[in-house]
C-alpha cells in the first residue's frame, strides 16, 4: 500500500524546502506532468530544469499546507510559501496544487499561483516560523 496524497505532498514539500533537485524529482513519476503559469512540463528532464532554476533564484523556501480536499490519490492542496532570494529578500506566495499520485509518486501536478507575488519582497531578514504562519512575533 502506498502513502496517501497528503502524505506524499508533505514529503514532497519537505524535499522542495531542501532545494535539492534530486530529492524533489524523486517524488515524480518519470513521465509526470507539471503545469503552472509558465506552461506544461513533461518528464524528469523538463521538471528538473524548472526546479533547478527555482532553487538558484530562491535558495531558501518554507512551505505550509493551509488546507486540502480530495481523495487519497487526487485532490487540491492549498499552500503558502515563503521564498528567500540570494539577497535575503523574502517573498510570500500562495496557491493551490491539483495533484494526482500513482504508486506513491506524483503523476501530475497543476500549480495555480500568481508569479508576480515573487517580485514583491517582504523584508530583508531570515524568515521565522511566525512570519510564515502569519502570526505576530
Amino acid at each position: 500500500m502506498h502513502d496517501s496524497l497528503i502524505d506524499v505532498a508533505r514529503r514532497y514539500w519537505a524535499a522542495e524546502e531542501s532545494r535539492d533537485t534530486t530529492q524533489i524529482l524523486a517524488f515524480f513519476h518519470k513521465a509526470a506532468t507539471w503545469r503552472g503559469p509558465g506552461g506544461l512540463l513533461r518528464g524528469h528532464d523538463e521538471i528538473g530544469t524548472y526546479y533547478q532554476a527555482s532553487c538558484v533564484a530562491y535558495p531558501g523556501l518554507k512551505v505550509e499546507i493551509v488546507g486540502w480536499h480530495g481523495s487519497s490519490v487526487e485532490g487540491a492542496i492549498r499552500w503558502r510559501a515563503l521564498f528567500t532570494a540570494p539577497t535575503g529578500e523574502l517573498s510570500e506566495l500562495e496557491g493551490v496544487n491539483i495533484m494526482r499520485v500513482e504508486d506513491g509518486l506524483i503523476a501530475s501536478l497543476h500549480a495555480f499561483f500568481d508569479p508576480s507575488q515573487l517580485s514583491r519582497p517582504m523584508a530583508r531578514t531570515q524568515p521565522s516560523g511566525d512570519q510564515l504562519s502569519g502570526r505576530a512575533s
